[in-house]
């Protein structure tokens, strides 16, 4: 969950610098733009819900402001406020029409939607662990199985057997996101707890499934990604 959380806010960050330095972008211009496309019209209510909010009611009223003129909404609300309001998983939506908008390079969607899927298992205390068996080997975006291909340490045939289980994969686009978009420091710090906890309470019961091979291989596998970490 803190390696998503910390994706999340270096994502904003980097989004906002961008727009602060475009000499296209007023910051206001890109929110109404993006609120009027019909498949965001629900995101409105969604903000608007937020009213009573403790720590966002404040921002939701004071911001959230818009009028209704020919055909389209006209919000006076820049996107550094509405990156604080806006959920996970429509603020990458944003993060993303951004980016589109101005031929940012940028993470690609099927990954970010990784890091949605498995932040939302997090923050929901869901089960990760309950089917580890092999999938649609397909379901892999290019860019997480070529990253998974430069460490030395995974073969072919475990690289698309474990890619195929949708934690695994969901697992590797968090750490493949972690490394491009998270400063170095933290990265640093990150990777030395992740680690720890990889070669040690993560395998110190590792006797009671000595015969369970589909957890044994699935716990080599995310040891072995983490090794290539650095």
């Amino acid at each position: 969950m803190k390696m998503c959380l910390d994706i999340e806010h270096c994502l904003k960050v980097k989004m906002l610098s961008h727009i602060e330095n475009n000499a296209k972008e007023d910051g206001y211009q890109i929110v109404n733009d993006f609120l009027n496309e019909p498949k965001n019209s629900y995101i409105i209510g969604a903000i608007q819900r937020k009213n009573n909010a403790t720590y966002s009611g404040d921002l939701t009223k004071h911001y959230f402001c818009y009028t209704y003129q020919n055909g389209k909404y006209m919000f006076d609300c820049p996107a550094w406020v509405l990156t604080e309001l806006l959920q996970f998983g429509d603020f990458l939506n944003f993060y993303s029409f951004y980016c589109a908008r101005y031929k940012v390079k940028c993470i690609e969607k099927p990954v970010l939607n990784l890091v949605k899927s498995l932040r939302n298992a997090c923050a929901h205390n869901n089960c990760m662990l309950h089917d580890l068996h092999k999938g649609d080997s397909s379901s892999a975006p290019t860019n997480i199985s070529k990253y998974v291909s430069r460490m030395q340490n995974i073969g072919q045939q475990e690289r698309k057997s474990k890619l195929s289980t949708q934690f695994l994969l969901e697992f590797i686009g968090l750490i493949y996101v972690y490394d491009k978009v998270v400063s170095a420091d933290v990265k640093k710090y990150t990777y030395l707890n992740l680690n720890k906890f990889a070669h040690g309470r993560l395998i110190s019961k590792k006797f009671y499934f000595d015969k369970n091979y589909l957890l044994k291989t699935s716990i080599d596998f995310l040891q072995n990604a983490i090794d290539n970490l650095q």
